[in-house]
């Protein structure tokens, strides 16, 4: 159940939380590349990637599993 918290944050985000919707409705697999960009004002954008390997998907189910 979503707290009252995310729920304002949802509204904030609309566009995000979209994102985040569309990505998880199939699953991750092996070979994925996820992608995080952080712009701080005033600074140059700071970016990295992963890209999923077996191990990597192991933790992922398991990190799932845990919000269950």
């Amino acid at each position: 159940m979503p707290t009252l918290e995310m729920a304002a944050f949802a509204m904030r985000h609309p566009k995000f939380i979209s994102f985040l919707k569309n990505i998880m409705s199939k699953p991750l697999e092996e070979e994925t590349v996820i992608e995080i960009s952080i712009t701080r004002p005033g600074e140059e954008p700071v970016s990295s990637n992963i890209k999923l390997n077996k191990k990597d998907m192991a933790l992922i189910e398991k990190l799932k599993n845990m919000k269950k």
